[in-house]
């Protein structure tokens, strides 16, 4: 889709400027958006059930679930004003939903470290260091 706007560049510009209010591409990168966002929630509730077990809750699942929703889907529904800027009122959502959905996104990891804690099935994604046998000379 950058290729439909000559003065777009992948190192300059945010990839949320080809939806922008008024772009060529922006009815296709809405879309595009809005359906990676749903894949991603789809993937988040299949990950909340796999890591669900008995009682005990999981939060990995809603943090990608939040950023499907909060990313893509936002990005697909609220499109930023033309140049990244926030004039708008639904461009100023795009801008809070970006702060939202990085906030997410840097809890992911830690929460999928805490919900598979103890879990025999993750032990090999386990992130503690384990001990090294002392090193022998032949």
């Amino acid at each position: 889709m950058s290729l439909s706007r000559p003065r777009y560049s992948h190192v300059y510009n945010v990839i949320s400027e080809l939806g922008e209010t008024g772009s060529p591409t922006a009815s296709a990168v809405s879309i595009t958006f809005i359906v990676t966002g749903l894949m991603i929630v789809f993937f988040g509730i299949g990950l909340h059930s796999e890591l669900s077990r008995g009682r005990r809750r999981v939060w990995m699942g809603a943090a990608v679930v939040l950023y499907g929703m909060l990313d893509f889907v936002g990005s697909g529904v609220f499109p930023c004003d033309p140049g990244g800027a926030s004039v708008t009122s639904t461009a100023a959502i795009h801008a809070n939903l970006t702060v939202l959905r990085e906030l997410a996104a840097l809890a992911a990891p830690f929460l999928f470290l805490w919900d598979t804690d103890g879990r025999e099935e993750w032990a090999a994604i386990d992130a503690s260091p384990s001990p090294q046998a002392p090193c022998s000379s032949p």
